[in-house]
Formats: C-alpha cells, sequence, structure tokens
C-alpha cells in the first residue's frame, strides 16, 4: 500500500485532553464514526429509502413603566417622564451588571473601575432524599453522578440560543447562574422516563455526566468518559432517527432537545447547538400540531419555541412556528393563573409576536433591495401587517400595566416574577423593531416613529439597571442590545429627507434599513455572538 494511499484510508485523531472535541472537525469525524455502523445497518435491512426527519426575582415593572401612558402611545422621550431608577453602582444586581459588561465590551465601551464579583468556585448541587429505591433506574443514575438533571430546568427557557453560549463562552463564570429547577419544564419529567427507551437513557447519562463535568473541579479522566458517553448517545440517536416510528416518538424528541442542552456546556461555536435545534425542528414538523396532546409533549413544545425564533432570525426567514396551524397549539396550552408563567395567555401573545418578528424582518428586508421598484401593492400589504403587530404588542403593554395595576390595588406590591419580567422586554424589543419596520416603510411617518423607538430603547436601557435573578442575564443582554443597537443608528433615522425625491427616499430608506439589520444580526442585536 502506498503512502498517499494509506493517508486516504486512515484519519487518525490526536486526544490531548477534553478540550479537543471542541475542534468542529474533530467533532464531525468522530459523529461520521458514531454513525458507521449505523449506516451499515440501515444498507443491510433496506432502510435507505425512508425519510430521515432528524439528522438530525423580582423587579419594579410598574415604575419602568410609568412612561407608557395609554394616551401618550409612547410618542416621544419628553413625554415619557421616566424616572430615572436607581443607580448602577447601588443597586445593580452583580449578574444584570455582567450582561451590561458583555454587551459593551462589543462596542468596545469597557468601564475600566472595579469589576463585578462572580461566583467562581464550583456550584456543587447534591441530590436531595431519595424516596425509592437508590440501586435501579434514574435513581442509581443520580446517586452515581451526584446530579439532577432536573436542575438544568433554566436551559430549557425561551431565551437560552446560541446568544448564551457566546456569552459563556466569553465569560465561563456565568455558567455557574444557570442551575434551577423550573416546574413547567419537559426535565422535571425525564426521570420517570428513565428506562423506557435506549436512546433517551444514553442521552440521559450523557448530558447528567457532562453537567456533573461542568460544575465539578476539572477531571481529565471523568472527561473522557463523558465524551465516550456522548459519542454512545449520538449512534443510539442516529439509529431512532432512521425508524419511522420512533421518529415520531416523544422520547426521541426529549432525547434530541436534551443533547442541545449538552452543546451549553462545550461553549466555543454553537454549530452543534444549531444542528440539535434544526434537528428537533424537524421532528416536530414531522409529528404536527395534533399530535402534542400529553403534557410531557406540550412541555418540549414549549422548550422549542425559543431556540426555533432565534434560528430564524440568524437564517434571515420566517419561523415555521408563526404558521397559523403552529400558533394555535401555542395559543391552546394557555392557562389563566394568579402568577404570571410560560404559559400565561399574555405570555404567549408577547412571545407569538416575538416570534413573527423573524419573518417580518426578513420580508423587510426583501421589500427594500428592489432599488424603489418593488410593487407598490406589496409594500402596502407589508405594511399593513406590520401595523397589526405592532398594535397587537401595544395592546399586549397595557394589558401587562393592567395586571400589575390591579395587584397592587389588592394589596399585593406592583412587582412581578422572572417570566413577566423576561415578557415584558419581549414585548418592548419587538415593539422598538416593528417601530424601525414602519419607519423604513413609511416615509410620512418616519419621525415621529424614530421618537417613539428612542423612548422605548431609553425604557428597556433603564429597565436593565434594576435589580434582578441570578440568570437574568439571559434575556437582559438581549434587550440591552437591541436598545444600543436602536440609539447607535439613530442619526440617520432622524434625517429630514423632505425635499428629495421617492426614489431617493427609498434608497435612503433601505440603506438605513440594512445598516440596523446588521448591528441587529453582528454585535448588537439580540442573538449577536460576537
Amino acid at each position: 500500500m502506498t503512502e498517499e494511499s494509506t493517508q486516504r484510508a486512515f484519519k487518525f485523531i490526536v486526544v490531548n485532553g477534553p478540550n479537543t472535541a471542541e475542534d468542529p472537525g474533530v467533532r464531525t469525524a468522530i459523529r461520521k464514526q458514531a454513525a458507521r455502523d449505523i449506516v451499515a445497518a440501515r444498507k443491510k435491512i433496506g432502510n435507505r429509502g425512508r425519510v430521515n426527519v432528524g439528522q438530525y426575582p423580582e423587579f419594579d415593572a410598574l415604575g419602568a413603566l410609568q412612561g407608557l401612558a395609554k394616551e401618550t402611545n409612547l410618542g416621544s422621550i419628553e413625554r415619557a417622564d421616566l424616572d430615572p431608577g436607581p443607580s448602577t453602582e447601588s443597586s445593580l444586581h452583580p449578574a444584570a451588571e455582567a450582561a451590561q459588561i458583555i454587551v459593551r465590551k462589543r462596542l468596545g465601551r469597557v468601564d475600566r473601575g472595579p469589576q463585578p464579583s462572580f461566583r467562581t468556585e464550583p456550584h456543587r448541587l447534591l441530590p436531595s432524599s431519595l424516596t425509592i429505591n437508590p440501586t435501579t433506574g434514574y435513581e442509581a443514575l443520580r446517586v452515581k453522578y451526584g446530579f439532577d438533571v432536573s436542575d438544568l430546568s433554566n436551559l430549557t427557557t425561551f431565551s437560552i440560543s446560541r446568544s448564551t453560549i457566546a456569552a459563556i463562552t466569553r465569560d465561563s463564570r456565568l455558567l455557574n447562574t444557570l442551575p434551577g429547577k423550573q416546574n413547567l419544564s419537559y426535565l422535571s419529567l425525564v426521570p420517570a422516563r428513565q428506562g423506557h427507551k435506549p436512546y433517551l437513557d444514553a442521552v440521559i447519562d450523557c448530558v447528567t455526566a457532562k453537567a456533573r463535568s461542568a460544575f465539578d473541579v476539572p477531571n481529565a479522566g471523568f472527561a473522557m468518559k463523558v465524551m465516550k458517553l456522548h459519542t454512545r448517545a449520538l449512534r443510539a440517536i442516529q439509529q431512532a432517527v432512521g425508524d419511522e416510528k420512533a421518529s415520531r416518538d416523544a422520547d426521541l424528541l426529549c432525547a434530541v432537545q436534551m443533547l442541545s442542552l449538552y452543546e451549553i456546556f462545550q461553549s466555543g461555536k454553537p454549530s452543534a447547538f444549531i444542528h440539535h435545534v434544526n434537528g428537533s425542528a424537524n421532528l416536530i414538523r414531522h409529528r404536527s400540531p395534533s399530535s402534542f396532546t400529553t403534557p410531557y409533549e406540550q412541555m418540549l413544545f414549549l422548550a422549542h419555541i425559543g431556540p426555533a425564533h432565534s434560528e430564524a432570525f440568524y437564517k434571515g426567514e420566517e419561523c415555521y412556528l408563526a404558521r397559523p396551524e403552529w400558533t394555535s397549539l401555542y395559543e391552546s396550552l394557555a392557562e389563566e393563573t394568579s402568577n404570571l408563567t410560560d404559559r400565561s395567555p399574555i405570555v404567549i401573545r408577547i412571545r407569538i409576536a416575538l416570534v413573527h418578528s423573524s419573518g417580518m424582518i426578513a420580508a423587510t428586508s426583501r421589500a427594500l433591495s428592489g432599488r424603489g421598484q418593488c410593487n407598490p401593492d406589496m409594500l402596502l400589504a407589508l405594511e399593513l401587517k406590520v401595523r397589526e403587530l405592532h398594535q397587537d404588542v401595544l395592546d399586549c403593554i397595557e394589558e401587562y400595566k393592567d395586571r400589575l395595576l390591579r395587584t397592587t390595588l389588592a394589596g399585593s406590591p406592583g412587582k412581578q416574577s422572572a417570566i413577566g419580567r423576561e415578557a415584558l422586554g419581549s414585548a418592548l424589543e419587538s415593539l422598538s423593531v416593528y417601530k424601525r419596520m414602519l419607519a423604513a416603510l413609511s416615509e410620512p411617518d418616519r419621525l415621529v416613529l424614530e421618537t417613539e423607538c428612542q423612548a422605548v430603547a431609553l425604557i428597556m436601557l433603564q429597565m436593565s439597571e434594576q435589580p434582578l435573578g441570578r440568570q437574568s442575564w439571559v434575556y437582559t443582554g438581549i434587550e440591552h442590545g437591541v436598545a444600543l443597537a436602536i440609539q447607535e443608528t439613530r442619526v440617520s433615522w432622524e434625517e429630514n429627507l423632505c425635499d428629495r425625491s421617492w426614489l431617493e427616499q427609498r434608497l435612503a430608506s433601505r440603506e438605513r434599513w440594512h445598516i440596523f439589520r446588521g448591528y441587529l444580526m453582528q454585535g448588537c442585536g439580540p442573538y449577536a455572538v460576537g
């Protein structure tokens, strides 16, 4: 055998510690190796022709909203009459301050003063008292690793996206703020699924071991074991994906979504995380909306919405969840409770408006890219749709304010949960972006809309200065980024072009819009990865 043929036949991977697998080429080689036997098995049983569907706290809300009077309709900064709020130096929570520093670093605005203190020691999570035989099933796994997978529930919330990985890559100490339980997370039901499907068991083992490794003292030997468990889990998933019956099983969807959690701990480039989010999307579309009937299936669907929206934004396309059949499913999951949750009707309405925004951003970019030659009827239809969504968001904010006032009059403080705080931030993000869309599509209204847009951006920046929970950096960084993108592009949007021709105005509008969209995508926006 010649030297050239030997090089083609073999590929050697030098392993020098657990971080080797972060190299994209090495990870691809590992995945191909894991899938080798599966591909051979499919050829043998004639399964090659089947469709492969999966390659798969609290804050002062009323204080923040006091300037959003219904009669002003967010009309201007002057009319907003906002209270400057508490001093950053005296009341800013370390996690919120860290989020601001991360965003400012993107713009080169780093405060050289004292840096916030972080919890630097590993965040150890010990198992709670066992109520059943700890020698079998999930309890045995929990004892083995000293970690409960449901403590990763905060990683299944709406705002988790590739930007989360980027933030942790820049500052690994943020990872220690994430553990915590959420009652509405599908991870709370995962222990009961242990032992039902081999591929899910393999993923549970892999993710639990990875979490133990991430929150414990570094151990190269244990890290290598985690890599082997990951390879085994990928092999099991690849085999299940090729089976038509398994591809519609909720346990397979759960396993793929849990693999995306594994990638959050990896840090570095988010390509594998994106791969699993896309795999989840393929599995969900393959199931159809009518198949999400059990609490387990519905929680899996809820956990997918945020990441699916963020990936659609990055691809510059409509999120498939914005289609009527999926929004109908989402709305059907609403449950009215005294406290705001992921299933509160107003939270769902706000998030649906945000899910629509990725498609509307893409549509606006297409409409403005024709050098003023776009069909006027199409522009009008787009403008009307944006106005409809803009009004929906305004109505949601008014409903949110009314809810806070009712609780205050009933004797409860005018404050809301972290879910409420996150939802309000999402509403203001959507509102500011929709105002910019309208300003781009309707030249006569641009100057008024820009004044209103700057007012909303100011409110978002002031909200980010209020004390929040330790996981709040996940979404306050997003809000801060949107607000800064709006402020950084302010000058061109306030330029008066009334003496210019229609074509000149349209070309200027296109230029302004694409610069703003670039800020959202590449440095200041909601999903920027730096």
